[in-house]
């Protein structure tokens, strides 16, 4: 996907008005220097978190009205979380991460959905042999599919199967807890928890269009860009995991 350099301005601006994800990244570049690498941590390790789910705050009511106005029902988001979630710790007790999930309401036939791709950078603040407590910044690409509705004036392909995709960009600081319930020669299983928070460019890019089936059995997008509705210029959120360290 292929961002306009002129939106990172409203990020620069989000981001310089709640001075969040600035502080918090100064604070991960300390810690890096602060907290030096561990016994534990003289090797490589990888952590797959699966699943990492929970409650979100997200909010979005001129979505959710746009959506109630051409036919359609939608709500806020109330649960997140990474369908794929791996991390790479280095020796140098930095961390390297990304992440594929989604966000989703609780209205029954929905025709709104939401997903994101999440690379994360971060550090190892304490460990022991079972804790861990992680900082981590996170850089986000997010999609918003309205499916089954065509903006006001937009023709309806003859196929059902049309919809709106709004793509946009975001970032936030979170922090992880996790402890180790028990370990073997080759992994160490335990549970986790993260807290934190996501600042978003309130003003996707909007696309409206239709999927094919090509003659390989495959769906295109064919899709245009039209003006689309504003989403809400943040969520935050808890989620619970599963930890396998390997």
């Amino acid at each position: 996907m292929v961002f306009k350099l002129a939106r990172w301005s409203s990020v620069a601006s989000l981001c310089e008005k709640k001075n969040v994800c600035t502080y918090f990244l100064l604070a991960i570049i300390t810690a890096a220097f602060a907290f030096p690498p561990t016994a534990a941590a003289q090797y490589r390790r990888k952590t797959l978190l699966l699943p990492n789910i929970g409650p979100c705050n997200a909010s979005h009511p001129e979505l959710i009205n746009w959506i109630a106005a051409n036919g359609g029902a939608a709500s806020n988001f109330y649960l997140s979380g990474d369908f794929f979630n791996v991390v790479h710790r280095t020796e140098s007790n930095l961390l390297l991460g990304l992440a594929l999930g989604g966000l989703f309401d609780k209205t029954k036939d929905s025709n709104l959905l939401a997903g994101y791709f999440d690379l994360m950078f971060g550090v190892v603040v304490w460990s022991t042999d079972r804790f861990q407590i992680n900082m981590l910044a996170h850089g986000d690409a997010l999609i918003y599919n309205i499916d089954g509705i065509a903006p006001p004036g937009v023709p309806i392909p003859p196929t059902d199967r049309y919809y709106m995709r709004g793509f946009t960009y975001g970032g936030g600081p979170s922090l992880q807890v996790q402890y180790i319930l028990a370990r073997n020669s080759d992994a160490e299983f335990g549970i986790g928890v993260e807290c934190g928070a996501t600042f978003i460019d309130p003003s996707p890019s909007w696309q409206f269009g239709y999927s094919l089936s090509t003659t390989t059995g495959t769906s295109r997008f064919y899709g245009t860009s039209v003006p689309g509705p504003n989403v809400d210029n943040m969520f935050s959120y808890v989620r619970f995991s599963c930890v396998v360290k390997f």
